[in-house]
């Protein structure tokens, strides 16, 4: 049986503080992504871009666009492996 990829909740707070070059250890799961510096339009392009890279999994941009916080990120990129 093949392995699927999944992220771990460090691994979304990683990728979210290397695309928006903010504070390394400020984000947190429950952090609205609209009070994380740096959240705009290109840090969206770079995280879906990024995850597909570094984990091989696809998220859609429309769904992506829905997310609140980081773990909501999270739950969508596990539920996209899945």
């Amino acid at each position: 049986m093949e392995d699927v990829p999944s992220m771990t909740e460090q691994d979304i707070l990683k990728l979210v503080e290397t695309v928006t070059e903010c504070t390394p250890g400020v984000t947190k799961l429950e952090t609205p992504l609209t009070q994380v510096s740096g959240w705009d339009s290109l840090a969206v392009i770079g995280l879906i871009s990024a995850i597909h890279r570094d984990h091989g999994i696809r998220v859609p941009v429309a769904k992506l666009s829905e997310c609140k916080n980081p773990a909501d990120l999270l739950a969508l990129v596990n539920s996209t492996a899945a």
